[in-house]
């Protein structure tokens, strides 16, 4: 399955790791440090990067989860699995 897809995420969380291949698809490392919408960015060597959602990890069920967790995916979408996105799609149904 990977070679058909290649590196790509299975969904959003409160930290995330983005190899090398997924930074350059995103459009680069200051591309993603300037834009995610995430609390915090790091470099993790070889070109990855350390993406955390808020200074703490919350109950997936708080506001700041559910509205994080949505703008996040819209922001991964290019290197997620090509799934309909989850947190897109419980928006849509609240």
């Amino acid at each position: 399955m990977r070679s058909a897809i290649g590196a790509r995420l299975r969904g959003t969380y409160w930290a995330t790791l983005l190899g090398r291949e997924m930074v350059a698809e995103l459009g680069g490392a200051e591309r993603i440090i300037r834009e995610a919408p995430v609390h915090s960015v790091e470099s993790f060597g070889d070109g990855a990067l350390y993406l955390q959602l808020t200074p703490e990890p919350e109950p997936i069920t708080t506001p700041a989860m559910q509205t994080g967790l949505l703008a996040l995916e819209q922001f991964l979408r290019p290197v997620l699995v090509p799934l309909p996105l989850y947190w897109a799609t419980r928006a849509a149904e609240a």
